[in-house]
């Protein structure tokens, strides 16, 4: 039942008079198959060709267009019948063009290349087009080239993305060098079964030596424990909830390895990864103590001054009274008495008023220097 394809040929001929019919039948199945396969592949190829999303071409050894498929045109923004009576340099972006036929040249000998071949284009407009190329030699049988299958791909949009992202690591990392902060940048460790047990620092500015004493190539991807001396990774409950939640935090803490107080802002930059942006707060945090001392000192000592100055005032008001009852009872003797305590009270509050306007002086006040010896000092 399979069906067979022959070619047949008829011919006449003349013996003894009499004409003959001779009929050759060969069988050209084989071939036919061959035919119609190459047909099959042909109009496939040609589908393909003219709907691929991408840049299509067909192109002489000469650079000159024997085809492309409408994504290419629309590409580029020409016709057709434009583009293929031209040559590559009609759209070529004329720095490229070197590149490009030293490319087209190694690998039409052969020569050890790139596969793939990033090159500028010009649109119709002017403005420029970024293309990625792949280009197949096909050549006779006896290894003459006969045309190339070009294919291009449009990243010019890939470029530009790639180009802000440059931009943008640009700069964060002129941020990252020149921030007075520090900043450290981590990753979560796990184990077997995907719990975080520590964090490893995989990135810190030169400001991170200044804040922490730790040279910064002393602890890149090293373990927080390694870093810090710690049995327990530091603040590991406040860092991972960052990493995993990615929700801001901020605290102050005094971390008693180094002694010194930070300030610390926590953030994530993606999930498992966090960085810290931290200060040096310790001689902030001494003057803090050193005026809730000084507030005590200040407290105790109005106190004081309080006490004292009230005593004077009692006995004031205690002898106005008694001066008051003397001079009713017209004792002369007790009056002088009376005032004389009166007396000696203002005097001692006065005194007091002047020695605590002294005392408020001292530490603005420049005493002239003069050499003393202690033995008078201890004596007096």
């Amino acid at each position: 039942n399979e069906k067979k394809w022959f070619d047949v040929k008829l011919s006449i001929f003349y013996f003894n008079i009499e004409r003959h019919i001779l009929i050759s039948i060969e069988d050209i199945t084989s071939k036919r198959n061959i035919e119609e396969t190459l047909k099959e592949s042909e109009l496939k190829f040609r589908i393909a060709f003219e709907s691929a999303p991408y840049g299509m071409s067909m192109v002489r050894p000469d650079g000159s267009y024997i085809t492309v498929n409408p994504e290419l045109c629309k590409m580029f923004g020409y016709t057709r019948e434009e583009l293929i009576s031209g040559t590559l340099t009609v759209v070529t972006h004329p720095d490229d063009l070197e590149k490009s036929f030293n490319w087209i040249k190694k690998k039409l000998n052969n020569i050890p290349c790139e596969d793939e071949l990033e090159k500028r284009y010009l649109h119709k407009n002017g403005n420029i087009i970024w293309g990625l190329v792949k280009a197949e030699w096909i050549k006779s049988s006896d290894g003459k080239p006969l045309m190339a299958v070009v294919h291009i791909a449009d990243i010019t949009e890939r470029k530009k993305i790639l180009k802000d992202l440059q931009n943008s690591e640009e700069k964060f990392r002129s941020l990252f060098e020149n921030i007075t902060d520090g900043v450290a940048i981590h990753k979560l460790v796990y184990d077997d079964k995907g719990t975080p047990i520590d964090y490893v620092i995989i990135d810190v500015n030169p400001m991170y030596k200044i804040h922490t004493g730790i040279s910064p190539e002393s602890v890149l991807n090293k373990t927080s424990r390694e870093v810090y001396g710690t049995t327990k990774p530091p603040y590991f409950a406040e860092y991972c909830k960052v990493a995993i939640d990615r929700i801001p935090y901020k605290f102050e803490t005094y971390f008693p390895p180094m002694e010194k107080y930070f300030s610390i802002s926590v953030i994530s930059p993606s999930k498992g990864t966090f960085a810290t942006v931290f200060e040096d707060i310790t001689a902030n945090k001494k003057k803090e103590q050193e005026i809730i001392h000084k507030n005590e000192e200040l407290t105790r000592f109005i106190y004081t001054i309080s006490h004292d100055l009230k005593s004077p005032l009692v006995t004031i008001k205690a002898f106005t009274s008694y001066l008051q009852e003397d001079i009713n009872n017209q004792d002369k003797e007790a009056q002088n008495k009376d005032i004389q305590y009166i007396n000696n009270a203002a005097d001692k509050m006065g005194r007091l008023l002047e020695e605590l306007l002294e005392l408020s002086r001292i530490g603005r006040k420049e005493n002239p220097k003069s050499e003393t010896l202690l033995e008078d000092i201890v004596n007096e």
